[in-house]
């Protein structure tokens, strides 16, 4: 799905942003090549997340758009 939507958008996946709340959003990210990638409020204990995985986990999306706009700013 991101690489179909990186070829007919013209996105370049080393530079875009993932938000998701299931690890496998990561591992699917991840997989696609993108490097920003956010876990937000995960339904799996930390101690249980391997980070083996290169991902953020945030408590909620508001604190991952204050992260995003300030890389951006």
């Amino acid at each position: 799905m991101f690489l179909d939507a990186a070829k007919l958008y013209n996105i370049e996946l080393t530079k875009a942003i993932m938000v998701g709340d299931n690890i496998t959003d990561m591992t699917a990210s991840i997989s696609a090549g993108i490097r920003n990638n956010y876990l937000v409020k995960p339904n799996l204990s930390k101690e249980k997340l391997s980070n083996k995985f290169k991902f953020t986990i945030k408590e909620n999306l508001l604190s991952v758009t204050r992260e995003i706009s300030n890389l951006l700013y």
